[in-house]
C-alpha cells in the first residue's frame, strides 16, 4: 500500500475514499433505522406522482436500468463516461474535488451534530416527535437531501450501481454490533474506511 501512495492519483483516490466514508457511514445508519434504503436510488422520484413513494421508487429503478442497459448496448464501442457514472472512477478524482467534498463532509456532519436529536427522534418514533413539537416533515426533508448529497458526492468514488451499498452495508452490519445510534454512525464509518481502502489495496 505504501508503494501505491507514491502516486498522486492513488492519494486521491484513498482520501475520497476515506471522506465519503466518514459522512457515509453516518447518513447510512439514518438511512438503515428509518428503512429507507430504496431512498438512496430514487431520492428524487418519489414526488413525482400519487403513488406510494416506495412504489415509485421501484418502478423508477427497474425503468432506469432496463433504459440505461439499453443505452449501453445501442453505444458503439466502450463508453467510458456512462461506465464511469454507473461502477465511479475513483482513480480519477482531483484534487479540486477533495475539497468540495471535505466542504461537503463539514456541512453534513454539522447538521447531524445540530439536529441530532431531532433526527433521532423522527427515526425511532415520530409520533412522539411530533406530540414534542418537532417539525417532522422539515427534519425528514432535511434528511432526505442530506442523503441527496450524499449520492451525489458518491457517484464519482464508487458510482451509481454501488451507492447504496456502500450507505446501507456499514451500517447494516454495524447495527449488528451495537444498539447505540452514535457508536453506530462511529462503527459504520469505520467499516466503510475499512471496505474503500482494502477495495483499492486489493486493485493495486
Amino acid at each position: 500500500m505504501m508503494e501505491a501512495l507514491q502516486f498522486d492519483f492513488m492519494r486521491n483516490a484513498l482520501i475520497a475514499g476515506l471522506l465519503v466514508s466518514i459522512t457515509g457511514g453516518i447518513i447510512g445508519c439514518f438511512v438503515v433505522v428509518n428503512r429507507i434504503v430504496f431512498i438512496t436510488a430514487g431520492v428524487s422520484h418519489a414526488a413525482l406522482t400519487r403513488l406510494r413513494s416506495d412504489t415509485v421508487i421501484g418502478m423508477m429503478w427497474a425503468i432506469g436500468m432496463a433504459m440505461g442497459i439499453i443505452f449501453i448496448d445501442l453505444s458503439s464501442g466502450y463508453n467510458v463516461n456512462l461506465t464511469s457514472y454507473l461502477f465511479g472512477s475513483i482513480l480519477a478524482v482531483p484534487t479540486s474535488d477533495l475539497w468540495i467534498m471535505l466542504v461537503l463532509d463539514i456541512i453534513i456532519v454539522a447538521l447531524v451534530v445540530l439536529f441530532y436529536k431531532e433526527l433521532l427522534a423522527i427515526s425511532f418514533d415520530e409520533t412522539f416527535a411530533t406530540v414534542r413539537n418537532v417539525p417532522v416533515n422539515g427534519i425528514y426533508l432535511m434528511l432526505m437531501g442530506i442523503i441527496a448529497l450524499m449520492v451525489v458526492m458518491m457517484m464519482q468514488v464508487v458510482g451509481l450501481i454501488l451507492v447504496v451499498a456502500l450507505l446501507t452495508m456499514p451500517a447494516a452490519i454495524s447495527g449488528q454490533f451495537v444498539r447505540d445510534l452514535k457508536k453506530m454512525m462511529v462503527l459504520a464509518s469505520l467499516f466503510s474506511m475499512l471496505f474503500t481502502t482494502a477495495g483499492l489495496w486489493l486493485s493495486y
